[in-house]
């Protein structure tokens, strides 16, 4: 057995459409099977990291925000980017962030990142490998 990237994520949330203006706004995610999930037939909202992963969006009152934990965080890679100036540009937007931007091991080796938090209270490390 091989283990090649990142599946999925559940993520548990109390606000539905915080959440999705965060991943799908903020973040620039696609959203995926949000028709479905409002007309019932799917329990929860996908949000695509890369053309292998996906985090589920799940409807619960156990969610970080209430003082549960969900998971203690979970990294997306991004393209290279200027990393402060993101850092900045998320701040001003009323984003949770801590820094500072510092080289951090990951899968692909050390690459510059930050943290930040959804609306939900999870933790996000922001990485790119340039």
């Amino acid at each position: 057995m091989r283990v090649i990237g990142l599946d999925h994520l559940v993520v548990n949330v109390k606000d539905m459409d915080a959440a999705l203006e965060f991943y799908g706004k903020v973040l620039g995610m696609e959203v995926l099977r949000l028709d479905q999930f409002r007309q019932g037939k799917v329990g929860f909202v996908s949000v695509r990291a890369s053309d292998h992963s996906i985090i589920d969006l799940r409807p619960s009152d156990a969610s970080a925000a209430s003082g549960g934990e969900n998971v203690d965080h979970f990294c997306l890679v991004l393209e290279a980017t200027d990393m402060p100036a993101l850092m900045s540009r998320l701040e001003t937007q009323g984003v949770k962030v801590a820094g500072p931007v510092s080289p951090r091991w990951g899968s692909h080796g050390n690459g510059p990142s930050f943290y930040l938090w959804d609306p939900e209270g999870n933790k996000i490390e922001l990485k790119c490998y340039s």
